[in-house]
C-alpha cells in the first residue's frame, strides 16, 4: 500500500432511508468536506505491511489505550451460522433481496446478484433482478466489527458491509434508525464510510469518500468499523482510512446494533453510475466475520 491514500471527504447531512444510502450517499448532495470534527486520515504503508503479517483476529487487542475482547468469529466453514436472509426490498432499490442468492461455497459467504430467472417473487414484487441480504443474529453496542471481503460493484451496484438498527411503527413507517456503513458503490477503487440516524428532524447521515491505491475487488482485504462512544474509526487491512468525530451524528449510533452485508442495484445514477444488465451475474464474498467488545 502506498504511504499516502487519496482521499476525498464527502460530508453530508441529507433526509433518506437508513438502509438507503442511495439518497444519504449520493455526492451531488454532499455537504462541507470541513465539518467540524470529521478527518480523513491517511495510511501510514509500514504499519499495513505489519498488520498484514499479523493475525488479525487475536482473543485480545489493544488499540490507543482501548482493550478489546473476541466476543465471535464466523468463518462459514459450517454453513451460515447464526444469522437471518433478507426478503424485501424498497424504494431505490432495482433489485429484490432474496435469500436463495445468499450462499456457502468454499467455506466464504457468497451475496449473489443476477437476474430473476426463475424464482419466484412474493404477489406484487415487481423486479428484474435478485441481490442478497445477510444478517447476523444478535447485536452490540461499541466495540470492532471486522470482515475479510472482496466486493463486486459494476456501475450501479452497491456491495456493503455495516451495522444496524431499526425500529418501525405499527403502520411500517421507520421511526428510528442507526446504522454505520462501508460501502462499494459502483466502482472498488474508493470505499464509501456512511453514518445514519434519525433525529427530529428527520433522517440524517455523514459520508466520506476514500479512493484506495488499490482495487478492492481484486483480491481479499480485512475491513474494520471501530466503533467507540466517542468516535467511529475504518480501517483496511489495519491501516485507518477514515474517522468520524462530531459529537452529535457519533451519539446517534449508541444503540445495539446487528452486523450486516448486502450487494443490490441502485437506481441513483448520480451516486454509483447507471447499472448494466450486462455486467451480470455478479458476487461479493465474505471469508470471515468478527466482532470484538470493550472489554470491562
Amino acid at each position: 500500500m502506498r504511504s499516502v491514500l487519496a482521499v476525498v471527504a464527502l460530508l453530508l447531512s441529507t433526509t433518506g432511508c437508513g438502509h438507503d444510502a442511495a439518497v444519504a450517499g449520493d455526492a451531488a448532495a454532499a455537504g462541507d468536506a470541513a465539518a467540524t470534527g470529521d478527518a480523513a486520515v491517511a495510511g501510514d504503508a509500514a504499519a499495513a505491511g505489519d498488520a498484514a503479517s499479523a493475525d488479525p483476529l487475536p482473543p485480545v487487542f489493544e488499540r490507543d489505550g482501548t482493550h478489546y475482547e473476541r466476543a465471535w468469529v464466523e468463518e462459514f466453514d459450517h454453513g451460515l451460522g447464526e444469522a437471518t436472509l433478507g426478503d424485501w426490498t424498497f424504494a431505490t432499490n432495482a433489485a429484490w433481496l432474496h435469500p436463495d442468492n445468499a450462499r456457502v461455497a468454499d467455506d466464504m459467504l457468497e451475496l449473489h446478484l443476477t437476474a430473476v430467472g426463475a424464482t419466484q417473487l412474493p404477489p406484487g414484487a415487481d423486479r428484474d433482478y435478485l441481490g442478497a441480504e445477510y444478517d447476523r443474529i444478535g447485536a452490540q453496542q461499541f466495540g470492532r466489527l471486522l470482515t475479510r471481503m472482496r466486493p463486486a460493484a459494476p456501475p450501479g451496484v452497491i456491495s456493503s458491509f455495516f451495522t444496524a438498527a431499526y425500529r418501525y411503527d405499527g403502520a411500517g413507517t421507520l421511526v428510528d434508525l442507526a446504522e454505520i456503513d462501508i460501502e462499494f458503490a459502483g466502482k472498488t477503487t474508493e470505499v464509501q464510510f456512511t453514518i445514519h440516524w434519525i433525529d427530529a428532524a428527520g433522517q440524517q447521515s455523514r459520508s466520506a469518500i476514500v479512493a484506495l491505491p488499490f482495487d478492492a475487488g481484486a483480491d481479499f482485504h480485512v475491513w474494520e468499523i471501530e466503533w467507540l462512544a466517542g468516535r467511529i474509526v475504518f480501517y483496511v487491512d489495519g491501516d485507518e482510512l477514515h474517522r468520524f468525530t462530531d459529537p452529535t451524528p457519533v451519539a446517534e449510533q449508541a444503540q445495539p446494533q446487528s452486523v450486516m452485508a448486502n450487494t443490490w442495484i441502485t437506481t441513483s445514477v448520480p451516486w454509483a453510475g447507471a447499472f448494466d444488465p450486462g455486467t451480470l451475474p455478479q458476487v461479493t464474498r465474505y471469508d470471515w466475520m468478527a466482532s470484538y467488545q470493550v472489554a470491562p
